[in-house]
């Protein structure tokens, strides 16, 4: 038997029943999120103080607060390369959208420029060649993305 590990839940879960597993974390909420999404294990995320790091922006299209959970910021500030969709929830307008879109409120700065800025100084954990374009298939697969909670 072949097992996978479930980049929600962590689980070690048969690979013949992961996808019906996957879709129970991948169901949309009636706020339009997924229950779930994906991070690093908790072994595995940034440890230490991140009270310095921002957590609340505004999508500047429709102008909402959305906050950020630990454990993605634990997770991202770990490996920046884990949510290569460059996308976010916005709770106003109940979807994803863009980084560009939204604004960080502790700091005023862009998340995308935010991310880019991370990402610069972890070059060597960007995926690689074909690499990459499996790890791109896997988040989707996996329905990488962010989980959030309003103002």
């Amino acid at each position: 038997m072949e097992f996978v590990r479930c980049p929600f839940c962590h689980e070690h879960v048969d690979a013949d029943h992961f996808e019906r597993h996957r879709k129970k974390h991948t169901a949309r909420r009636e706020d339009g999120q997924q229950k779930d999404y994906a991070t690093l294990p908790p072994d595995e995320r940034e440890d230490g103080d991140i009270s310095d790091e921002p957590k609340w922006y505004v999508h500047e299209e429709c102008d909402v607060t959305t906050g950020m959970p630990e454990d993605i910021v634990r997770s991202y500030l770990k490996n920046p390369w884990l949510y290569s969709s460059d996308q976010t929830f916005c709770h106003g307008c109940k979807t994803h959208v863009p980084f560009r879109e939204c604004v960080w409120t502790e700091t005023d700065e862009n998340l995308q420029t935010y991310f880019d800025r991370l990402r610069a100084a972890k070059p060597h954990l960007k995926p690689k060649g074909c690499g990459a374009s499996v790890a791109v298939l896997l988040a989707v697969a996996a329905g990488i993305g962010w989980r959030v909670f309003g103002a």
